[in-house]
């Protein structure tokens, strides 16, 4: 019989700003180093905020999807 809990596949993502490297981890974790919340990191992945980076690159966070950890 299968769990009601199921195995949750979870994402790991790299978070930099600019250039320099900051952490790896899922979006819950990068948000709590960031102190911020998960909907924050979720938007850091978006077109809009994308764009916005383009002008000053080097000040902004960028997260990028790393792998499926089973």
């Amino acid at each position: 019989m299968m769990s009601f809990m199921a195995k949750r596949k979870l994402i790991e993502y790299a978070l930099y700003k600019g250039d320099k490297f900051l952490a790896l981890g899922t979006k819950e974790e990068l948000a709590e180093y960031l102190g911020c919340k998960e909907q924050t990191i979720n938007f850091y992945r978006t077109k809009t905020y994308q764009k916005r980076i383009e002008k000053s690159p080097n000040e902004r966070y960028i997260v990028i999807k790393v792998e499926d950890i089973e």
